[in-house]
């Protein structure tokens, strides 16, 4: 799995963070890394593929469902210091609020997508999907931010295999809310093989593509080639 947390490229960065770390804290660290960041690059998607069977058969069984409807098209979330750490803070409560559990346990069924449930323990319970649904409603639908930079992704994992992530695309690049990692990782720093989303204009269980290649920009890490 990718390494957690922020990447440290050039003397520059490191003297930065230091510097906010030692005048305001870990905060003001957060807000400094934000400000000096270079730009970061972007996967780019563009082959049309089949949606996941999970996606499907959820919107086909609750076609009114938000999270269902898709978007117009993909816009990067404006990120100051506030709505950074509401993502993080969200990323963290729901990982730390929900039990693994895989959907043939659970529901008696290989695939399905929803919000999770409680189970006999009061706990909250589901699998990587569930924890992506859970995370998209409370930063979308009960925090209000805009969903136009948000969508989930299908990632096939080294070691791991298929695996289900929310992306959330900002004006600070794409970071990846992942049930494995307490804290936000960096697109550039999340290692896959191959990778799925949503195509914008198509609800959830419509058309989907698939990843290409990385877009323009300095510290993509090289990522071996996607497959159809």
């Amino acid at each position: 799995m990718a390494l957690r947390g922020w990447a440290r490229t050039g003397i520059l960065v490191a003297m930065g963070v230091m510097a906010a770390l030692s005048q305001h804290g870990a905060a003001a660290a957060d807000a400094t890394l934000m400000a000096i960041a270079s730009p970061p690059s972007e996967p780019l998607f563009g082959d049309q593929v089949a949606p996941t069977v999970g996606a499907a058969l959820m919107c086909t069984q609750s076609p009114r469902d938000p999270f269902c409807r898709g978007i117009k098209q993909y816009r990067p979330l404006a990120l100051d210091a506030r709505t950074f750490q509401l993502i993080r803070t969200v990323n963290k409560a729901v990982n730390s609020e929900i039990e693994p559990v895989d959907d043939i346990v659970q529901w008696h069924v290989a695939e399905k997508w929803n919000r999770p449930a409680r189970g006999a323990d009061g706990r909250l319970q589901d699998d990587c999907d569930g924890y992506v649904i859970e995370k998209w409603y409370r930063l979308v639908v009960e925090a209000g931010l805009s969903p136009d930079g948000f969508y989930p992704l299908y990632a096939e994992i080294p070691g791991l295999g298929g695996h289900l992530v929310l992306a959330v695309m900002t004006t600070n690049g794409t970071y990846i809310l992942d049930n494995l990692h307490e804290d936000l990782v960096p697109m550039t720093s999340f290692s896959f093989t191959y990778l799925k989303r949503p195509r914008p204009g198509n609800r959830l269980d419509s058309v989907w593509e698939r990843y290409l290649a990385w877009g323009s920009g300095s510290g993509a890490p090289e990522i071996a080639a996607a497959r159809n």
